[in-house]
C-alpha cells in the first residue's frame, strides 16, 4: 500500500506543539535551537508555553506549523525501523507528499525540493508579510457550503468588495473582504451579508469565520500586497527537484476527474 504524508497549514497549531519532541528527541532539539537562530527570536517559547493568542499571531503560527510538521517528519525518518515495528508503525518512506497552503512548505522540504533553513527563512519572509496585511487591512472571512465555485463567484461579483479566497473542496468556498473604515468589530459586515444572501441560491450553510489575530486580514483584498511585500524573496532560495512525487492541491484541480 501506498503512502502519502500530507502537512496542515495555519490554523492546525496548538500550546505546547513540538515540546514533547524537543525534550525527547536530541535531533528535535538541535531543530528547535536551529530556527530559534534563524529567526531571531525564541519562538520555542512561545510554541511550548499555554499562550494560545501567542501563538495566533501569523508571523508566529506560520513558522510554528512548518517546524512542528518538518521537525516531526524529521524525527520520524530518524527512528529505528524494528523499534517503528515494535509499535506498530510503519517505517518512513513516503510515495508522495502534498501541503495544504502553508503546508506545502514543509511538503517541500519533506521532499528534498527546499533546505530547512532556505524554507523556514522563506516561511518567515511570507508570515511577517501576511502579518503586515492583517494589521493594515481589517476585514474577514465566511465559509460557503454547497454551492458551486461559479456560484460564489457570481455572488462576490455582485456582493461589492467580496472575493473568493479559499476554494477547499467541491461545495466549500471561503469568502473574504475588507470592512468599511469606521466599522465596529460588532458591526454587520460583508460576511453577514454575503451569508445572509447565499441561501437565497441554495446554500445548505454558511457562517463567519471568528476573527482572531491569524484572521483578522482580508486575504482575498490584501494578497497582492502581500505578494508584493514579499517581493523576489523566493528567487533567493535555491529549489531542486523533489526525492518523490509532490501534490500541489491549492493549483485549480477538477474535483469530478
Amino acid at each position: 500500500m501506498k503512502k502519502a504524508y500530507m502537512f496542515p497549514g495555519q490554523g492546525s497549531q496548538f500550546p505546547g506543539m513540538g515540546k514533547d519532541l524537543y525534550d525527547n528527541i536530541p535531533l528535535a532539539r538541535e531543530m528547535f535551537e536551529k530556527a530559534d537562530e534563524i529567526l531571531g527570536f525564541r519562538i520555542t517559547d512561545v510554541m511550548f508555553g499555554d499562550d494560545a493568542e501567542a501563538l495566533k499571531a501569523t508571523h508566529v503560527t506560520q513558522p510554528a506549523v512548518f517546524l512542528h510538521s518538518v521537525i516531526l517528519a524529521a524525527c520520524y525518518r530518524d527512528m529505528d525501523p524494528e523499534k517503528l515495528a515494535a509499535k506498530g508503525l510503519a517505517p518512513y518512506g513516503p510515495d508522495m507528499v502534498a501541503g495544504h497552503s502553508l503546508g506545502e512548505f514543509s511538503a517541500l522540504t519533506v521532499a528534498g525540493a527546499m533546505k530547512f533553513e532556505d524554507a523556514l527563512r522563506l516561511v518567515s519572509i511570507r508570515a511577517r508579510a501576511m502579518q503586515k496585511c492583517c494589521d493594515n487591512v481589517p476585514g474577514g472571512m465566511a465559509a460557503i457550503i454547497a454551492l458551486s465555485d461559479e456560484q460564489v463567484e457570481d455572488i462576490c461579483s455582485r456582493t461589492g468588495g467580496v472575493v473568493a479566497a479559499n476554494y477547499n473542496s467541491k461545495g466549500q468556498d471561503v469568502i473574504s473582504g475588507k470592512k468599511d473604515q469606521g466599522q465596529s468589530p460588532q458591526a454587520a459586515d460583508f460576511s453577514g451579508a454575503l451569508v445572509s444572501v447565499c441561501p437565497e441560491h441554495g446554500c445548505r450553510r454558511g457562517w463567519e469565520l471568528p476573527r482572531n489575530r491569524t484572521r483578522r486580514g482580508a486575504p482575498g483584498t490584501c494578497q497582492e500586497n502581500g505578494r508584493r511585500r514579499c517581493g523576489n524573496n523566493g528567487d533567493k532560495f535555491a529549489v531542486k527537484r523533489p526525492d518523490f512525487p509532490l501534490f500541489y492541491v491549492n493549483l485549480p484541480y477538477d474535483y469530478n476527474q
